[in-house]
């Protein structure tokens, strides 16, 4: 114990403050990494709560004593991976979490009062059936959350003009990858056949990040959605067809020595043409209609009128010849169907006009093994047209339509290239708070080394070699073996062939700290011996 006490005088307070605030980093260090370790790694139960469904799910935990976590706001809460399951099944016996959010037909399991209007049961249907939607669309993989906004307008009986209903959807996306063509299409035509009278293009979706995946035709009309959704479109044509020039002719000029510009002008003009045409010289009798009339007529003699003459059965006195007459038309009708085309022609837009393309190509290279370098050759014209022609088959080109194809033959710079280098310290952004923490823990330990471990080391052999001596000592002196203290002490020399003497002043020129310590300890503890050994040097001296 006193050996230890005068190791911590010897450090001196500067060392000993060191120390002392090596060792608290030391037991901080210890607690923290025995809290993690004691600590159950926790998985997520629940995301997307609200305050409300997240304080239920807390006060339930704790009841069943389950250790948790409460990250983002209260709107995640995290559980022990082991027990995750069980617990999901325990709250959801209790409708939890219920879902506040988005909720669903369960609105209606309330019962209501006898003097609810039915105002207020439409309201809650439409919330009910956005409740639902809302959680159908969360069934797809990438999608969060879902709230849905339904206006249903309400059909008069007498009206005039007859509103559709539109909706609205809004995404909370996870990643910030957005949705494909396909799910957008399945959303759309899931909320379409879930509401009457829903047109597909009514619907309008977006997330939470202000992207647009689908727009309603409400916005039809709307200048600069339409211009934007124009410019969309031509951007999306003229990259497609660069990606065709440079994937086809870098199989033929190689990987990275072909560039490709493409410029479109489309019309986005919508046009209707509604046209009727007759063809005189393709008649065709639908029906005639023919009327065939005679008449017959005669006089009597002279035109005489008697009495002999107008009674019945008597022959009439022909003085004279009678005069006759008779009549004959024929009339007919025929009705002809004249061939008729009705022809209604749509031009919808995105219709190309003109294509202007510019294809940038590189030489060939041949290795000079005279100067140890590439030697830069133009491509051939043949080549070139050739080429030329691949482009104007692959974009569809059309002379008549005014489309130009450009394939030009140059060298390519490599200027830019050699000036961007890769930066040597890059990666201490990316690490270095990896690179502080390791050099913290670094310092931390030498210092336990040097301050702790390698005093309490040395020391500890000092106090064992200083134990040895002492024992040596203490049988030199009890026996009075001169030779052996003389050993002991470091000095051994023959003074003559009979015995060995000590000569002090080179012990103490040559005895360490450690052994005077032992030394004046031992003449403490034995001073009568000690006499004792010094009267036979001295005789021996005068012997000598």
């Amino acid at each position: 114990m006193s050996d230890t006490a005068q190791l911590f005088k010897d450090m001196g307070p500067s060392k000993l403050g060191m120390m002392g605030v090596v060792a608290v980093i030391i037991l901080g260090s210890f607690i923290y990494m025995s809290f993690r370790l004691s600590t159950p790694a926790v998985v997520q139960l629940f995301s997307g709560l609200d305050s409300g469904d997240s304080s239920k799910i807390a006060a339930r935990l704790e009841g069943m004593g389950v250790y948790y976590e409460v990250l983002s706001g209260g709107s995640q809460i995290m559980v022990p991976r082991d027990k995750v399951l069980s617990i999901r099944m325990n709250l959801a016996e209790q409708g939890l979490p219920s879902g506040r959010a988005n909720v669903g037909y369960e609105l209606f399991d309330k019962k209501e009062g006898i003097g609810v209007s039915n105002f207020v049961n439409n309201v809650n249907l439409i919330r009910a059936l956005e409740g639902e939607l809302g959680r159908t669309i969360t069934a797809f993989n990438q999608v969060q959350s879902a709230r849905v906004h339904l206006v249903i307008p309400k059909q008069d009986l007498f009206a005039k003009k007859k509103s559709e209903p539109t909706a609205s959807i809004i995404l909370s996306l996870r990643g910030n990858e957005g949705l494909g063509s396909s799910e957008i299409a399945a959303i759309s035509h899931l909320v379409a056949t879930a509401v009457p009278n829903l047109d597909v293009n009514k619907i309008t979706i977006v997330d939470t990040k202000g992207r647009p995946f689908k727009k309603g035709a409400s916005g039809a009309n709307d200048a600069g959605m339409t211009a934007s959704t124009n410019e969309e479109f031509r951007i999306q044509y003229e990259n497609r067809l660069k990606n065709v020039i440079e994937d086809l002719l870098s199989r033929s000029v190689g990987v990275g020595k072909v560039e490709a510009e493409v410029s479109a002008e489309v019309d986005f003009d919508r046009e209707i043409i509604d046209s009727e045409i007759y063809d005189p010289d393709g008649q065709v009798a639908r029906s005639v209609q023919t009327i065939e009339e005679t008449e017959s007529s005669s006089d009597g003699v002279n035109g005489q009128v008697t009495a002999g003459n107008n009674i019945p059965g008597q022959t009439a006195d022909t003085g004279a010849a009678a005069s006759e007459s008779n009549l004959a038309r024929i009339n007919e009708i025929t009705n002809y169907e004249v061939s008729k085309t009705i022809r209604k022609q749509i031009k919808e837009t995105g219709e190309v006009k003109r294509l202007s393309i510019a294809v940038l190509v590189d030489g060939t290279y041949e290795y000079d093994e005279e100067t140890e370098e590439y030697i830069y050759s133009e491509r051939p014209a043949e080549e070139l047209d050739k080429l030329a022609k691949l482009v104007k088959s692959a974009v569809g080109y059309d002379e008549i339509r005014g489309d130009k194809v450009e394939v030009i033959n140059m060298k390519f710079s490599t200027e830019i290239a050699s000036k961007i280098t890769e930066d040597p310290f890059a990666w201490l952004k990316h690490d270095i708070g990896n690179i502080i923490q390791t050099i913290v823990i670094g310092l931390v330990l030498t210092l336990v080394i040097l301050l702790v471990v390698k005093p309490m080391v040395r020391r500890a052999f000092e106090i064992t070699k200083s134990d040895t001596v002492e024992e040596e000592l203490e049988a030199a002196l009890a026996g009075q073996d001169l030779e052996e203290l003389a050993q002991i002490t470091g000095q051994h020399e023959k003074v003559s062939e009979r015995e060995s003497l000590i000569d002090l002043d080179s012990i103490e020129s040559k005895m360490n700290k450690t052994s005077l310590a032992a030394i004046n300890d031992l003449v403490e503890r034995h001073p009568e011996e000690t006499v004792t050994i010094l009267r036979n040097w001295m005789e021996a001296d005068n012997k000598n």
